[in-house]
Formats: C-alpha cells, sequence, structure tokens
C-alpha cells in the first residue's frame, strides 16, 4: 500500500483533536507527523505517528529517548522528561531549532560552519545557556 505523510505544525488547540480531526479525512495509510522541538512529547503521547526535529539532528540519542519515553505512556517519566529539556526548549523558542543547532554542532567539534545568511549565532552568553541546557540532558 502506498504510504504517505505530513509534516504539521504543532496546532493551536490540543494534538489528540488535530489527530482525530485530520485522521476522519485522510485514509487509514497517511502518517501524521508535527514539528517543533518542544512539542516531541506532546505529539508522540497523543498519537502522532512521528515527529520532526531541528535540534534532534545533533542530539540523537537525546531526542531518541525523549521519542521513546513519549510513546510508552508513562505520564510520570514523560513529565520527568520535559522538565530536563525545558530549558533547552526555551532556547529554541528564542533562537530558532536552527541557530540552536549550529551552537550545538560548534561545542561538539561538529563543524565551524555558520548559519546560512542571515542567521547568525546567538551571542555567547545565550550560546552558554544552550550549552548548560544540553549538558542537563
Amino acid at each position: 500500500p502506498r504510504i504517505t505523510a505530513a509534516k504539521m505544525p504543532l496546532p493551536k488547540g490540543t494534538i489528540a483533536q488535530d489527530l482525530a480531526e485530520l485522521r476522519a479525512h485522510l485514509p487509514a495509510d497517511f502518517l501524521i507527523g508535527y514539528s517543533a522541538d518542544w512539542g516531541c512529547a506532546g505529539s508522540l503521547s497523543a498519537g502522532a505517528d512521528g515527529f520532526y526535529s531541528a535540534v534532534g539532528g545533533v542530539l540523537p540519542a537525546a531526542f531518541k529517548d525523549l521519542a521513546d519515553v513519549a510513546m510508552s505512556g508513562d505520564v510520570a517519566a514523560i513529565a520527568e522528561k520535559e522538565t530536563a529539556f525545558a530549558t533547552l526548549f526555551a532556547e529554541i523558542k528564542a533562537f530558532g531549532g536552527m541557530r540552536v543547532s549550529y551552537v550545538i554542532a560548534h561545542h561538539f567539534g561538529l563543524t565551524t560552519a555558520l548559519p546560512p545568511s542571515p542567521g547568525q549565532l546567538p551571542d555567547a552568553a545565550a550560546q552558554a545557556r544552550i550549552i548548560a541546557a544540553v549538558n542537563l540532558l
């Protein structure tokens, strides 16, 4: 069977309601995933088929752990994991996933490249906060 997928921004309402409305109008083999790093646990625990992350590319193990916990259904573990990610998510909301990804990639020596113009790395204080948030994970 042909399987298709969609990358959706996080909905204004609840993810569970959004999924139900979408699935009522789509073929059963249509996969739905959401984006916005801070929505990972919420979308996967609500039943989304996937999740699209900017920062997950430079922190794959941490985001896989978050995704696994989210899909486990363990409400306490999900809340604990989301608390651990809260500081990083705040920085992503402030600067965008691409810029935060570059800061992390620089920190781990993965690249010296800069974001494409007009993107710029956050200032030194923000970079320090981002790395401190990563260290919490």
